[in-house]
């Protein structure tokens, strides 16, 4: 039977159906293909890293979930617990469906499948550093969606693609940069040029100009290198970060150890319904308010910084932490007017009397000093 008398032979057997059995059908295609256009959705899903020893934690990475459809981008950044909740302007199948996760500068693209977003379905990406692709699929955790839960269950394993475009492994990274450097004979200048290209390249960490230049009159790129990586942070990093903090000082609104009011630095950890440091452990703080009360905030410590920013802010969490460890691969700008990113948020210094410019300072000679701490390990295992 050819496709045209199959269509005839529909047609036919369409008429001789009962008019209200037909008026029902129209109505029932009229009200699904209004749900699905009308209808708003959301994808939403987490992001987690995966440990060598197979544990599980939040992705800590200022991480940022990218959805491109009918020529529409969205950009959404993820919380502090790693998820994400990516709105879509409908529900109608388009061509492809592609979500992926912007990391370091470059996207890892995914194909979730159309039923998933129908059926509403949560999607779990998991980080690895090293080995297979960096971000993959590890599951698509069923709702109640009846048969089409069964069908996206059934579905998953072929569609579900992992993450492509996958970065060269980090040690493999790190081994061929090391044994690029020409030992004790100190680097030029065209040679740390195409060093740093290499460390931004395979490492995706943008090096301070300052880093470069103590790296350069200490002739120690290993160091550099290896900090790029997995820096490691000596147990007297707080004094470090003590100094650098002082080193602004008089500033109004900044608070450097032992002379930090003990009232505002209980306000601070008042103010905060997520993690909070021990009081004794608090290096620095910025108050970021205007009366002086501290609910928006920055408290330094030898590990990290807390951050607890504005209600008004334009996106991310409203506080959470961020290693310092992390600051290598982290780029500190503006992301919206007198809001600067840190890690997966950002802080509000409108009503500070530190500037933005200044806070992405006081970052990157943490930064700097995190890259530049003498680090003699063989590698990032």
């Amino acid at each position: 039977m050819s496709v045209e008398a199959l269509f005839e032979w529909l047609f036919r057997e369409w008429k001789r159906l009962p008019p209200w059995l037909r008026n029902l059908t129209y109505l029932s295609v009229l009200v699904v293909a209004l749900y699905l256009l009308l209808s708003p959705g959301y994808l939403d899903g987490s992001l987690r890293t995966i440990a060598p020893d197979g544990s599980e934690s939040t992705f800590l990475e200022r991480g940022q979930i990218e959805l491109d459809t009918q020529g529409r981008r969205i950009i959404v950044g993820l919380d502090e617990n790693g998820d994400w909740h990516v709105p879509l302007a409908s529900r109608l199948p388009f061509k492809s469906q592609p979500i992926g996760v912007r990391f370091q500068g470059r996207l890892y693209p995914v194909q979730i499948p159309y039923l998933a977003i129908v059926c509403g379905e949560r999607v779990v990406v998991t980080y690895t550093e090293v080995g297979r692709p960096p971000f993959a699929i590890q599951d698509i955790a069923d709702r109640n969606c009846g048969l089409l839960g069964a069908v996206v269950g059934f579905t998953r394993g072929a569609k579900a693609a992992e993450l492509t475009a996958a970065p060269t492994p980090l040690q493999s990274s790190v081994d061929d940069l090391l044994a690029s450097l020409p030992g004790s004979r100190p680097l030029s200048d065209v040679e740390q040029h195409k060093l740093a290209g290499a460390i931004e390249r395979e490492l995706h960490v943008e090096v301070t100009r300052s880093a470069w230049q103590i790296a350069s009159e200490r002739n120690d790129f290993r160091s550099l290198i290896l900090n790029s990586a997995r820096p490691t942070l000596p147990r007297t990093f707080g004094v470090t970060i003590q100094n650098i903090m002082k080193a602004y000082l008089p500033e109004r609104d900044l608070y450097v150890g032992p002379d930090i009011p003990a009232s505002k630095l209980r306000s601070a950890l008042g103010a905060r319904s997520d993690e909070t440091p021990p009081e004794r452990s608090v290096i620095a703080l910025l108050d970021g308010t205007v009366f002086g009360s501290a609910s928006v905030h920055l408290l330094f410590t030898a590990q990290g910084v807390y951050f607890r920013t504005s209600a008004l802010r334009s996106s991310g969490p409203r506080e959470g932490f961020v290693d310092f460890q992390a600051f290598p691969r982290l780029k500190f700008d503006k992301v919206a007017w007198q809001e600067v990113g840190i890690g997966n948020g950002s802080f509000d210094t409108s009503g500070s009397s530190i500037s933005s410019g200044k806070l992405i300072q006081i970052l990157n000679d943490i930064k700097t000093a995190v890259l530049t701490q003498p680090n003699s390990s063989g590698g990032t295992s």
